[in-house]
């Protein structure tokens, strides 16, 4: 079994309070969660409107699978529109 840890950092663009920033950020977790079943949170800058931070646990058989998820997860992340991502931090045990 290995385990990944994703840490993304994204700017997000035209949102213009916090409680759109929250629906487009719970809409997000909600359609990762379902597509690849991994735990997820908001982790991070809960209270701007420009940045937010997840991150995203999961457990695959191999460190091969782990990787492929996480690209996927950044693939997904990169083709949304209105956010782009400004860091990203992998750790794989």
């Amino acid at each position: 079994m290995t385990v990944g840890v994703l840490k993304v950092t994204l700017r997000l663009f035209g949102i213009k309070s916090l409680k759109e920033k929250r629906s487009v950020i719970k809409h997000l977790i909600s359609q990762i969660s379902n597509k690849y079943n991994v735990s997820i949170i908001e982790s991070d800058n809960q209270d701007s409107k420009v940045w937010a931070s997840i991150a995203v646990a999961l457990i695959r058989n191999s460190k091969d699978q782990v990787e492929q998820t996480m690209d996927s997860l950044v693939d997904l992340l990169e083709e949304r529109m209105g956010m782009e991502i400004s860091s990203e931090e992998r750790e794989v045990y």
